[in-house]
């Protein structure tokens, strides 16, 4: 019986060693870093570069892709009640327009260009825009969201102060030669129509700066201007003349 046993028990021993030499063969394992490299998969495989990135520097450059509520450091601001739109100038030449049902879009800033002006063109989507910087003036589409173009004033004047032409798209603007101008928001092209402090007003150059424009909602033709000193005028747009003066001393 102990015969027996011993047998099988020598028996099962052959038979696994066998077993262990058909799937693993003589040796049991590579010896070498080189061969335990050879039979890796591609994925544990190191390479001889190091680690490859799978980012660039140009995926995390910051920028700006939203902006919602107020701007920091508002200079001034303009409101077309008819389409309840409402624009915020910045400091930082950055311009926010606010819309219906809490629309909101940002204009991309004018670099070094602090808003000192703005005004909208009644019912129109024209937007007019005046920066202190070489006092430039531009007009905005707040539609298509685009940059109309830039208003070419002579170098010497500077505006004052802006008033748009009733359902019309020009704006009338007041300078600190104490002219008024005007100018079509839809195409920023000035028009040769000007209204002279001396010639068409015959004031003299102490009257300063232009300081008011104001259109009369009842007659669109009557233009009220006011200078710094002494001087009030009506003025009618049709007959190129002056209406009423109104002298302050």
């Amino acid at each position: 019986m102990k015969k027996f046993l011993k047998g099988v028990v020598n028996s099962a021993a052959s038979a696994i060693e066998q077993t262990q030499h058909t799937l693993f063969g003589d040796d049991r394992g590579p010896d070498t870093d080189d061969e335990v490299e050879q039979h890796a998969p591609d994925w544990l495989k190191e390479e001889d570069e190091g680690p490859q990135k799978w980012w660039t520097d140009n995926d995390f450059r910051p920028r700006l892709d939203l902006h919602h509520g107020f701007l920091g450091e508002t200079t001034c601001m303009a409101f077309d009640p008819i389409q309840q739109l409402l624009a915020l100038g910045s400091r930082s030449g950055a311009i926010k327009v606010f819309g219906k049902q809490q629309v909101e879009s940002l204009i991309d800033a004018l670099p070094g260009g602090e808003i000192v002006s703005l005004l909208f063109v009644p019912n129109r989507p024209y937007l007019v825009v005046v920066y202190q910087m070489g006092n430039k003036c531009r007009v905005y589409d707040v539609q298509q969201f685009q940059h109309i173009g830039d208003l070419d004033l002579p170098p010497s004047e500077a505006i004052c102060t802006m008033c748009p032409v009733f359902d019309t798209t020009f704006v009338m603007i007041g300078t600190n030669a104490g002219h008024v101008r005007v100018f079509n928001a839809e195409t920023a092209l000035l028009s040769t129509y000007c209204i002279s402090r001396r010639s068409d007003c015959n004031l003299n150059n102490n009257s300063g700066e232009c300081k008011v424009v104001v259109t009369n909602p009842k007659e669109p033709n009557v233009l009220l201007i006011g200078h710094a000193f002494d001087s009030l005028l009506e003025w009618n747009l049709t007959k190129r003349t002056v209406v009423k003066s109104f002298r302050l001393n």
